[in-house]
């Protein structure tokens, strides 16, 4: 009796899972820098106009939550849009595109590639995940209970990056062990909790762990090019067009 009572015991314990394999990590977003520069404007009009459209792209990112997803082996960032828009479509486009460029960020922990995946463009953007060597410090805070650890980066190629995404700092929580955050560049041994650069800041506010849906995306169904490649295409497609039919994300 007492034996079967074990082998019972111990075929439910293994079959109960702590918790997912998977996890799913929520930001919110902070705009620190204008997005529109008034200095360019031709008279108080237009900047009346500048000023309007930084307010609503700051407004309009504080509103976007911005979703990673990871299983270890790759991970996403997403963004999901307020149910009631408080602004055109357009404004949280733009919001979306300043923070991660993209429809959404695919990165292969792997083989240390990541890609944004655009809304329109025909090219996907490929960088090094690997570009952005992360010196880990001792300084640490408490972030959502949990002890998160400063690291900065070391930047082994400036060109390989558009300049407003490159980070400034990062705190990462070793505690929960998966590899992902809302960037291309999270390499760190634990989830990023809290990532900036000279343009924004994003700061986790929920963690779940379970079973979730990744978006569709094969690399070999793709038209890709890595960044430098990528930029010197748009920037002689942006001669041959039109004003306002240039580079688009």
């Amino acid at each position: 009796m007492k034996k079967s009572f074990f082998l019972i015991f111990c075929i439910s314990f293994l079959a109960t899972p702590s918790f997912g394999q998977e996890i799913k990590a929520t930001y919110s977003a902070e705009v620190i820098t204008d997005l529109f520069s008034p200095d360019s404007v031709p008279n108080l009009d237009y900047e009346l106009m500048v000023d309007q459209m930084n307010f609503q792209n700051k407004k309009a990112a504080a509103e976007i939550k911005f979703i990673v997803i990871s299983d270890n082996k790759k991970y996403q960032v997403t963004a999901e849009w307020p149910e009631y828009l408080q602004f055109f479509e357009t404004a949280y486009n733009l919001a979306q595109t300043s923070i991660i460029n993209s429809k959404f960020i695919a990165s292969d922990i792997q083989q240390k590639k990541s890609y944004y995946i655009p809304r329109v463009l025909e090219f996907t953007r490929q960088v090094a995940a690997d570009n952005v060597k992360w010196r880990i410090t001792e300084t640490s805070k408490q972030i959502n209970g949990y002890t998160a650890i400063l690291a900065l980066p070391e930047i082994l190629n400036q060109n390989e990056e558009y300049q407003k995404f490159i980070p400034e700092e990062c705190w990462f929580i070793p505690e929960i062990d998966f590899v992902g955050g809302p960037t291309a560049y999270a390499t760190l041994p634990g989830l990023i909790a809290e990532y900036k650069t000279d343009s924004f800041i994003l700061k986790l506010e929920k963690i779940e762990f379970g079973d979730f849906d990744f978006k569709k995306f094969d690399p070999e169904k793709l038209a890709i090019k890595d960044h430098l490649k990528f930029v010197e295409f748009y920037k002689e497609w942006n001669k041959t067009h039109k004003p306002g039919g240039g580079l688009k994300n």
